[in-house]
C-alpha cells in the first residue's frame, strides 16, 4: 500500500510539476504579450511658469501619429485655478490631449493633463485621481 501511495504521490507530484511548467509558460506568454503591448509613459512636471518649456517640448516632438509613448503632465497650480493646459498643449502636438478623469486607461500617442487640486497614480495602465495629500 505504501508503494501504491508513493506512486500516486509521485504521479501527483509529476502532474503538479507539469502544471507549474504550463503555468510558467502561460505566465511567460502573458509577460511577452504585455511587453509587446507596452510603451513608455513619460511623466513631466512643471511649475506654473513652465508653460513655455512645455510648448517647446511638445513642438519638438515628431508630428507623425505613432510616437509610441504616452505623456502625463503635472503642473503646479493653485487649487482653485481653472487649467487651460489641455487646450494650450493641443496647439503644439498632433497627439490627442485630455484632462485626466479617474479610471482612464493610458494609451500611447496621448498626452494626459492632471486636473487642478488632485493627486494621481498610475496602476496597471489606469490613471487614478485622489484628493491631495495633506502636507
Amino acid at each position: 500500500m505504501a508503494e501504491n501511495g508513493s506512486s500516486i504521490n509521485s504521479t501527483n507530484n509529476n502532474q503538479e510539476a507539469s502544471d507549474k511548467d504550463n503555468d510558467s509558460k502561460n505566465h511567460s506568454n502573458d509577460n511577452n504579450d504585455k511587453l509587446e503591448n507596452s510603451f513608455p509613459v513619460v511623466g513631466i512636471g512643471a511649475s506654473a511658469g513652465g508653460l513655455d518649456a512645455l510648448e517647446k517640448f511638445f513642438s519638438a516632438m515628431p508630428t507623425d501619429k505613432d510616437i509610441g509613448m504616452a505623456f502625463v503632465v503635472v503642473q503646479h497650480l493653485a487649487p482653485d485655478h481653472k487649467s487651460m493646459l489641455s487646450e494650450i498643449i493641443e496647439r503644439y502636438t498632433s497627439m490627442e490631449v485630455s484632462q485626466v478623469k479617474d479610471g482612464m486607461a493610458v494609451d500611447s500617442n496621448h498626452v494626459y493633463i492632471i486636473p487642478p487640486n488632485r493627486d494621481m497614480i498610475i496602476t496597471n495602465g489606469i490613471l487614478h485621481l485622489m484628493e491631495p495629500a495633506q502636507p
